[in-house]
């Protein structure tokens, strides 16, 4: 399978490299001098943007300016022999460079489109800019207390759905020799992902869940040399394990016990 990368940053990024590892022949399209902007970002690794080293692993690439019609011309023949074709321009930006889905579909017409934007391609945020953060935020993903997360929920969640997306339409193109155009909003992908917070919302719970961090089973605790220790016994057993386990059968009872965070929280120093 050829697949062509005209994403930037992370996103694309990270769903072709899941595509290469997969076997997918991937043809990174950059634009001439600088090239996807994340490989201007630090920290490095051997002179190479850490991002890029890990993100654009099993990929080639080639340079084309495709506000030159040469450019574009160029890209409608690479597509013209390839499967897939990711990018992530803003909503009508590929229209006005001449490579838009009606001009890659009429020279492949069982191409596989994918595109990925941060807020969807209508409605009134969708020329707006954003980068994981905003779309995470605006999905509810950043928890109870607004905090930036330890990864990129929307960017990376936005590239697995994606990744799906096009494989099923892949599918069908190859059973039909009909593509498709798979559309992926990175904000509605965050979303996607907070099905645990939405059923507990829906049920009434909202902050009070099992899985909100707001009972000692199923929690975060600060441990005596600095360090942090994940709980994770919502069953009977696993949890009367842990409180004998630390030498406080004591406190059995308060597994599911909110008003009992504190006191597990005071008990570092067994940690």
């Amino acid at each position: 399978m050829r697949v062509l990368d005209l994403t930037r940053l992370l996103p694309g990024a990270f769903a072709t490299a899941l595509l290469a590892d997969l076997g997918a022949d991937v043809v990174k399209v950059e634009q001439p001098g600088a090239g996807d902007p994340m490989r201007a970002y630090a920290p490095r690794i051997d002179g190479t943007s850490a991002y890029s080293w890990v993100a654009d692993r099993n990929k080639r690439s080639v340079a084309l300016d495709l506000r030159d019609p040469r450019g574009a011309a160029a890209l409608l023949r690479l597509a013209a022999g390839a499967d897939v074709l990711l990018e992530s321009f803003r909503p009508g930006v590929a229209d006005r460079l001449g490579v838009g889905p009606d001009a890659v579909r009429a020279a492949n017409p069982a191409l596989v489109l994918a595109s990925l934007t941060g807020y969807g391609t209508g409605g009134p945020l969708a020329q707006a800019a954003g980068h994981d953060l905003n779309y995470a935020g605006r999905a509810g993903a950043l928890g109870a207390v607004p905090a930036v997360p330890g990864t990129q929920v929307a960017d990376l969640g936005g590239a697995l759905f994606g990744v799906a997306g096009l494989l099923a339409a892949l599918v069908r193109a190859r059973t039909t020799g009909e593509g498709d155009h798979v559309q992926v909003s990175l904000a509605e992908a965050a979303f996607a992902l907070m099905v645990v917070p939405v059923a507990e919302e829906l049920s009434g719970a909202g902050e009070s869940g099992l899985l909100a961090g707001t009972i000692p089973c199923y929690n975060v605790f600060a441990c005596a040399d600095g360090r942090h220790l994940t709980v994770g016994a919502l069953e009977e057993r696993f949890w009367t394990e842990l409180c004998e386990g630390v030498g406080r059968p004591d406190l059995l009872p308060t597994r599911a016990d909110p008003d009992a965070v504190a006191t597990w929280r005071e008990l570092n120093e067994v940690w």
